[in-house]
This record gives structure tokens, sequence and C-alpha cells, in this order.
């Protein structure tokens, strides 16, 4: 990251997890600076891409973490490169400026939230400031009917790919991101010839036929990308383009979304289901979601074990 010329403050100190950030914020002294008023925004020399699977496991971060600080990152630069657009510098833009770019973009133009922060506290900019994005208290959901008739289509529709149907079926069953599931390494699925099994958490998961052998299936079948590397050769169920990559979050939720199945709604959808049947303790060790996570779902979906158990001796 470019500091003798004076273009680029010092780095703050950052978790590991943004360890890239203030080069994303500070283009290098030979290109346009975002205190001028020069053409279009391109990427800064010194920005790192976010780290790899094998950085983020020796920095304890996660696949969810690394994606949104690479959202930041997008926001910081969108918000950059619009400033441009207006004809105003970073270093003259205004809180209107801010509340007008936030009113008239998408929702993920909040994301660019912490850059804005970092740059004021630096005296980089004015005091400026970027709330965090209001919530909808609505919990997006999809009607059961619609969810069990993605699930059969899933199941029994040789017409889609197995990479699709898998990824699929991971979201409306187990309610797992599409972050994770993207990253899913071949190490968390073992097969035998009576059973196959899906670790998510700290206890694995039997899948239920036919589930299963779809499962096996995957793991069987050659890379798509490259003609003489079979599947096996590579870490990831779920491979990319490049070699030795997974498949990227984006490209996997176009996917889905192509066979109608929305992350938020059909994790939400899933885990509320699940919330209902099990205790929170083992819907943590089953999913390898946080003990409070598992009992705020439990709470939404009216299912404490006692809960639970009262409505099953009511049948």
């Amino acid at each position: 990251m470019p500091t003798s010329t004076g273009t680029c403050p010092a780095a703050p100190p950052t978790t590991s997890a943004r360890s890239w950030w203030p080069a994303a914020s500070c283009p290098p002294a030979t290109s346009a600076s975002p205190h001028s008023n020069g053409g279009p925004a391109r990427r800064p020399a010194g920005l790192r891409t976010p780290p790899s699977a094998g950085e983020a496991q020796r920095h304890n971060i996660t696949a969810e973490q690394a994606d949104y600080v690479h959202n930041e990152v997008r926001a910081a630069l969108k918000l950059i490169t619009w400033l441009r657009g207006t004809g105003t510098s970073l270093a003259a833009c205004t809180q209107h400026d801010i509340d007008t770019w936030l009113t008239g973009g998408p929702g993920t133009n909040y994301h660019a939230r912490a850059f804005v922060l970092w740059t004021s506290r630096r005296g980089h900019t004015r005091d400026l400031d970027i709330p965090r994005h209001p919530r909808n208290e609505t919990l997006t959901r999809i009607e059961d009917d619609k969810r069990w008739a993605l699930v059969r289509s899933l199941l029994h529709d040789d017409g889609h790919a197995i990479e699709d149907r898998v990824a699929g079926l991971l979201v409306l069953l187990y309610g797992q991101p599409l972050a994770r599931i993207a990253r899913l390494t071949r190490d968390q699925i073992t097969h035998s010839p009576l059973r196959v099994q899906l670790l998510l958490g700290t206890v694995p998961l039997d899948l239920p036929a036919p589930l299963d052998e779809l499962a096996r299936q995957l793991l069987n079948r050659t890379h798509g990308r490259a003609a003489v590397a079979r599947a096996h050769d590579q870490p990831w169920v779920f491979p990319g383009g490049a070699p030795g990559h997974p498949l990227s979050t984006a490209q996997l939720k176009v996917r889905l979304a192509r066979l109608g199945i929305h992350g938020r709604s059909g994790r939400n959808t899933a885990l509320m289901d699940l919330a209902a049947k099990l205790p929170p303790v083992a819907l943590a060790r089953l999913l390898g979601i946080h003990i409070s996570t598992a009992g705020a779902w439990a709470e939404r979906a009216g299912g404490s074990p006692a809960a639970y158990a009262a409505q099953v001796s009511r049948r």
C-alpha cells in the first residue's frame, strides 16, 4: 500500500477481517485520487482481494464475514465513483450528498458505513455518518406449499444441474447460508454403502434418501471446467471456474434464483421449521450455529422444548 507519497494515510488498527480496508479506501498516487474530480473510478492498485478460504481459516474469519467485508469494499468504491460523477470530491462531500446517495440507491449502499466513519474519524472528510441499515422486522419466508414443491422438484427433476439441486436442498431443508454452501469442502461429506453424512456443526447429519444419493453423485461428478481433472482432485464440493477456488456466493445466488430459490427467505423458512422441532442445543450442534442464535430461532418459532413436547402430546 503506497504511503511514502502522503496520498494514503497510515492504516488504522483493524481486525484481520478488514486488514485490506485502508488499501481499498486509498487509491495509489499514480491514479485518480478520491479527492479529485478525475475520470471514472478504477480498482485501486493497492486493493487486496478478500482472503482465500485458507487465509480465512488462519485468521479465524468465517465465509460470511469475508463476504460482508467484501461488500463493504464494493460499497466504498461505489460511493467514490458516484461522488466523481456528481463533480464532488471525497473531501468536499457533505452529509446531504451522503443522504442523497443512500435514498437514491439500493440498500447495499449502507455497507459503506464503515468506510465513511473511518474517513470522518481520520479527518479525511467532514463529519459524515451513514446510519445502520434499517431492518425490516417482518421475517421474510416462503409458503410451506411452495417450499415443499421446490424440494420435490430438486429431489426428482433430473433436468436441473446436480450442483443446483444439492445447494438448493441445503437451503430449503437445513437453512444454510449461500456463503457457507459455496465453501463446503469434500471432507465435510462422508459416505459408506449404508449412509451419507454431512458435517455442518459438531454432530454430523444423516442425509435422507434421495438426498444422500444426490450427494454421492455430486462428489463423483467430473469437474465441468477442467476436462482432465476429476472432482476429487480439488477440495471443494462446489468448485468455481478458477482452479483451486470454490464457486462464488454471487454465482450461487444467481443459479438458485433461476430455480425460484432465494437464500434468505428459504433459509428463514427452514430454520423456523427446524427450530419448532428441535431443542436449541441440538439445532446448534447439527447446523453449526451459535446456541444463542438457535435459541432466538426457537423463540420465533415458539419451539422451546417444553412447547414442542406439549405440541406433540396433543397430536
